[in-house]
């Protein structure tokens, strides 16, 4: 508000002399200095009456416990018609930088409820919202509570910051052409840092060795070998012919099932010693037959001489 003020008392020492280098220079007619001089005398007036009509707003004092902070506002040269239907609105909002300035913050209306700061707000937000307040004598004096916003990314941690109040009539969007002045406070909120979590790094599960399975070893069955056995002859029976090969029977070896059901080949030292015992005792059956046929045969002859 006072930068304004600035600029309007510049503007207007410039057009003061304006109009008095335009009255005191001789080439120009005098004609043409009543017109200059009326124009110049004319502008010099709307300023005048802006600077009267302007709305005053003003911060002072403030407080701050825990980042919540206690203002004091005056609004002063407030007109008819600057606050529709009697009533006027307000909202606090903090800045870091005053070149570029990106607010953030909380503003406590009149019913002690909380609301974010809104850059753009709708009137039905406005009114149902925001601290409201009813001037009186073309102005309002009271206390007006503004608390930090840590979670707000505009928030850079403790430090200085700017407050500043801006006012609202209810009826648009935007908020009126007045700001207040600056006013430097000190938050001292201090953002939590995450402490990174660390991953746990998943142990090996072993492999189990694969164990061969033990395989039997086959047992080599021995083969039985086939033994002969003689039929005795009884001393007074006569032998005949069936008796002859029925020992021939008997001398010859049983196959084995070994060999039957494998094919596999009789073993040859086996074989011969069949073959030579079976020679030996065929020999022996052959000589022993051959006395007794010899023997009954000259029995008889003795009888029959006889």
């Amino acid at each position: 508000m006072r930068l304004k003020r600035r600029k309007e008392k510049n503007l207007f020492n410039s057009l003061y002399s304006l109009l008095y280098f335009v009255s005191m220079n001789r080439f120009i007619d005098t004609r043409k200095k009543v017109l200059f001089s009326g124009v110049l005398a004319f502008l010099a007036l709307l300023i005048i009456a802006e600077t009267t009509l302007a709305v005053d707003l003003t911060i002072s004092d403030p407080v701050v416990v825990n980042d919540e902070i206690t203002i004091q506002v005056v609004v002063s040269n407030l007109a008819s018609n600057s606050c529709p239907n009697t009533v006027c609105y307000l909202q606090g909002m903090m800045t870091k930088s005053t070149t570029n300035p990106s607010y953030f913050g909380f503003t406590q209306n009149g019913y002690g409820d909380w609301y974010k700061y809104n850059s753009s707000p709708n009137p039905e937000e406005i009114t149902s919202t925001f601290f409201s307040f009813t001037p009186q004598n073309n102005g309002w004096s009271g206390s007006l509570k503004v608390k930090n916003d840590p979670a707000d990314p505009d928030y850079v941690g403790p430090g200085e910051y700017v407050l500043r109040v801006r006012r609202y009539t209810g009826n648009s969007s935007g908020p009126t052409s007045e700001t207040s002045n600056d006013s430097a406070v000190s938050l001292a909120f201090v953002i939590p840092t995450s402490t990174p979590t660390a991953t746990p790094t998943p142990t090996p599960t072993p492999t189990p060795t694969k164990t061969p399975t033990p395989k039997p070893t086959p047992t080599k069955t021995p083969t039985p070998r086939a033994s002969a056995t003689p039929t005795p002859l009884v001393a007074n029976q006569e032998p005949n012919d069936e008796e002859i090969l029925g020992l021939r029977e008997a001398l010859q070896p049983s196959p084995t099932p070994g060999a039957e059901s494998g094919g596999k080949p009789f073993p040859i030292l086996a074989a011969g010693l069949v073959l030579i015992g079976g020679s030996f005792m065929g020999f022996g059956a052959y000589t022993f037959l051959k006395q007794r046929r010899a023997g009954y045969n000259g029995g008889r002859g003795q009888k029959q001489a006889l």
